[in-house]
């Protein structure tokens, strides 16, 4: 049987380990979010490519989750309109791939 004071240990142990989780989803996220941009920059994608929109959706939902545990009030707002703005560039890209479908019937 485990005593309260290991029953202690082994909390504080798994507090510690998952405390950093929320740093590593954000870095995931940031990470995504400029590899996004260096493609963009290096012309191996466009800035309307289903690719490069996804991944900046991606990327701002993994770190608007890491803003849960670490709030910045001026980051939600960056990573929500970033997030919004990239939705918005995948229902065009969506929208535009139906028009081209039709078009080529």
């Amino acid at each position: 049987m485990i005593s309260e004071i290991d029953q202690g240990l082994i909390f504080e142990q798994l507090y510690t380990i998952l405390e950093w989780v929320p740093d590593l989803v954000g870095c995931i996220g940031a990470s995504i979010v400029l590899i996004a941009y260096a493609l963009l920059q290096t012309k191996h994608i466009s800035a309307d490519s289903f690719n490069y929109l996804i991944l900046n959706v991606i990327g701002a939902v993994l770190i608007l989750i890491s803003l849960v545990y670490a709030w910045n009030l001026a980051a939600v707002v960056m990573e929500f309109a970033w997030m919004i703005i990239s939705l918005v560039g995948l229902f065009k890209h969506k929208k535009n791939q139906q028009r081209t479908i039709l078009l080529a019937e």
